[in-house]
Order: structure tokens, then sequence, then C-alpha cells
């Protein structure tokens, strides 16, 4: 299974990409390559985070989120982004995920 397959991110892959100002920014032409992905604990009592995902294209830097994730998915979602790291966005959605179902 794709990771744009992938229940929960079906039409949802890739996250809307935003710039330093916090507004979204289309890059359907230009193409986005990952630097790092972290998670940020946003809920304490159930354990819930946010995945940030930061990226580049063309000089410029940008960040997509995924929240309201569990711990453990979190973690092993992270593992897998950052294993991609220099990878296209949009070609990550294409890698197969089966291991997280």
């Amino acid at each position: 299974m794709k990771l744009i397959n992938y229940p929960g991110f079906i039409g949802r892959w890739p996250p809307p990409a935003r710039n330093a100002a916090g507004e979204v920014v289309p890059l359907k032409h230009d193409p986005d390559l990952l630097i790092s992905a972290f998670r940020i604990l946003t809920r304490q009592r159930d354990r819930r985070f946010l995945i940030d995902i930061l990226t580049t294209s063309r000089g410029a830097l940008y960040m997509r989120q995924i929240s309201d994730v569990e711990e453990i998915f979190a973690g092993v979602f992270i593992g897998f982004l950052n294993n991609h790291r220099g990878e296209t966005i949009r070609g990550i959605g294409e890698i197969d995920v089966t291991f997280l179902v």
C-alpha cells in the first residue's frame, strides 16, 4: 500500500505546505524536498502529537503538518520520513508503507 492510499492520508498526502508567515503555498510544479520530520506533544493527557515536516523548494523553507496522531504511530512515521530525507514529498507518497498497517 502506498502512503497516499494509507487510511487517514487518502486525499490528504501531501499535507499543505506553509511558508514562514503560515500561509498555504501551492507547490504543484515546484517539488519540495524533505529536510526533517519531528513530533511535538500537543495533548499531554492522552499523548497526542503533531508531526512537523520541514521541506525546501527553490531555496525557501516550508512546513507541512499532520495533526492529532498517537505516540507510537508518530514515532514510527517520523522514523520512516527521516529515512527518506532529500526525497520529494510527492515521491515519498508513492512509497510502500504496508509496515504501518
